[in-house]
């Protein structure tokens, strides 16, 4: 029971360590050529950069509407940024990451936007993918 318990904790806290693939500041250059709605799924031309310091927990994003900042979350096989609008809406952006992966590529993304707008919700789902810097 003792020799479990070490072992849980020795895996807790390293979990808790930095991780080494993100000790440093890295930019994601997204694009999102596909947006799905109630009304269909089209083409679109939307884009912008996420910068994330992992050794500061901060995160960016950088659009043609200014800039905002990020809470992140690291998962085991994705990151997710959330952005809280400043009307209250939450915006998430997933991305595809695997420690054992090579960062200068371009994985899968997932944008979410789910804006109220006069009293209802006005969703968008955006498909596309991020090139790591």
């Amino acid at each position: 029971m003792i020799k479990r318990n070490i072992i849980f904790l020795t895996l807790a806290l390293t979990s808790l360590l930095p991780n080494e693939a993100l000790s440093e500041v890295i930019t994601l250059e997204c694009s999102y050529p596909r947006e799905a709605t109630p009304s269909g799924v089209k083409k679109q031309d939307f884009a912008f950069s996420i910068v994330y310091d992992a050794t500061q927990d901060k995160a960016y994003m950088l659009a043609d509407n200014g800039r905002a900042e990020l809470a992140v979350i690291e998962g085991v096989e994705s990151l997710t940024f959330l952005e809280v609008t400043p009307w209250g809406n939450v915006n998430t952006t997933a991305v595809i990451w695997l420690q054992s992966s090579n960062l200068s590529r371009l994985t899968q993304s997932v944008h979410n936007r789910t804006p109220a707008i006069s009293g209802e919700f006005v969703p968008s789902q955006n498909y596309g993918d991020c090139k790591w810097n």
